[in-house]
């Protein structure tokens, strides 16, 4: 099996790391396995602090020598595998009974392999969008990877966001979340491009729906892919994969690419909400090519307010986690 050169896309949640994946998996050798989260269990997240990119090269250089803790197996057996996956009970048997004599990160190499041997597919990948923190870390597991890194127009993330995972606090709270995340996401992203010239890409959502088949011929270009036309194929999207009951808010991706959805945000968002991102992220927004409507004299969110805000956000996702964890403990 080819396995000398992953795959892995990455992006903010919300910017069409799903869909990418999923016309990947029309291809006749690649397999995009979906999220894992895998690195996020051992490594703190990088932003924009240097000194942590050298730490977690470490922390991953350890991941290819020991084996992983078996709370750890379980867990991630039930809560990635049991629900993301489509192995049978006696193909996680077996990759199971080789996790002590593999290292953590043989034992995700394995995984991915045989998610993609059991489409018939010889070239792996993953989708978690978060890993695009770890990129360092992914790269010292597998030199040869290749990472695709697809970004959206901020505005249209917001609006995709509210509308997956309604919530009660104001557009501007909402806007204001969003601003700080994005930009944090186009720091990191913004390193990559010299770290790795030959083996990071960054596409665009909107060129992905407005522009498909020049897109993806450039992903395969980069990929060293031929191209393959199924990729273009219309019709509802089938991925055994994907499960519509567990994650309804990824609906949209088993569609065609549907170009209407680039420029929504210029209907569906109210003036003040736009304002609100050209006031607060303005400049990060036209150095990376998504435009302003209006004139922006200083349009960022300053790197005291952006860390006061990732404390925030991180607050929050870890409250969110603890009550998950509640929740499944009540239900078991």
């Amino acid at each position: 099996m080819q396995s000398d050169h992953p795959i892995f896309i990455v992006g903010m949640p919300r910017s069409g790391t799903t869909l990418l994946s999923m016309l990947l998996n029309r291809h006749e050798t690649v397999w995009i396995s979906p999220e894992t989260h895998f690195l996020e269990e051992f490594l703190p997240i990088i932003l924009h602090f240097p000194k942590l990119r050298a730490r977690n090269e470490k922390l991953a250089a350890a991941l290819a020598q020991n084996p992983l803790d078996r709370n750890f197996l379980q867990r991630f057996k039930r809560e990635i595998l049991g629900k993301n996956f489509t192995f049978s009970e006696p193909e996680l048997n077996d990759l199971y009974q080789r996790a002590p004599r593999l290292s953590a990160r043989d034992f995700f190499q394995a995984i991915l392999e045989a998610d993609a041997a059991k489409h018939g597919k010889r070239r792996w990948g993953e989708k978690t969008p978060y890993h695009l923190f770890y990129l360092p870390a992914l790269k010292t597991l597998f030199p040869p990877a290749k990472f695709i890194h697809i970004k959206r127009d901020p505005r249209a993330v917001s609006l995709s966001t509210r509308t997956a995972w309604p919530r009660s606090e104001s557009p501007a709270m909402l806007a204001s979340e969003t601003c700080f995340s994005w930009q944090a996401h186009m720091r990191i992203g913004s390193a990559y491009p010299s770290l790795y010239p030959d083996d990071y890409v960054e596409i665009t959502f909107e060129d992905l729906v407005q522009h498909t088949e020049r897109t993806l011929r450039r992903v395969c270009g980069f990929l060293a892919l031929d191209f393959d036309p199924s990729m273009l194929r219309e019709g509802r999207e089938v991925d055994p994969n994907f499960h519509l009951s567990v994650e309804p808010w990824k609906a949209k991706a088993l569609e065609p690419p549907d170009a209407s959805r680039a420029a929504a945000w210029l209907t569906e968002m109210s003036a003040d909400e736009r304002l609100w991102f050209d006031r607060l992220i303005g400049t990060v927004m036209k150095a990376h090519g998504f435009p302003t409507s209006q004139q922006v004299a200083d349009g960022r969110i300053t790197r005291l307010r952006e860390q006061v805000l990732m404390f925030y956000w991180r607050g929050r996702r870890a409250l969110n986690d603890k009550r998950r964890l509640i929740v499944d403990h009540l239900r078991g």
